[in-house]
């Protein structure tokens, strides 16, 4: 897919509106009514955004910090969770790059 969103980071202008991080509307560069690649990319991040949250949110879970290392806090997830994790990561990454 040659098609790319708009580098991150994403920031809120005082306005809250979306920015890139040199301050340019994120809109502006092709969110809103265009039909550039970039807009499509765009639209496609921000579509896959509440699934991407809800595979951050199922890691979150498991990751907080207890002192013990990343791998012993991975292991003592059950599998089935652990196969869900994934899933859904996969899942939102492909949707992000417009490839579900």
């Amino acid at each position: 897919m040659s098609e790319r969103h708009t580098p991150g980071p994403w920031l809120l202008n005082k306005y809250g509106e979306p920015v890139d991080a040199t301050g340019e509307n994120i809109r502006a560069k092709g969110l809103a009514l265009t039909n550039t690649d970039e807009a499509k990319a765009n639209t496609r991040l921000i579509a896959a955004a509440p699934e991407m949250l809800a595979a951050l949110q199922m890691i979150d879970k498991w990751f907080t910090p207890t002192g013990s290392s990343v791998r012993s806090r991975w292991d003592r997830i059950p599998s089935v969770e652990r196969l869900a994790i994934v899933e859904a990561v996969r899942a939102a990454v492909a949707k992000a790059g417009g490839l579900s």
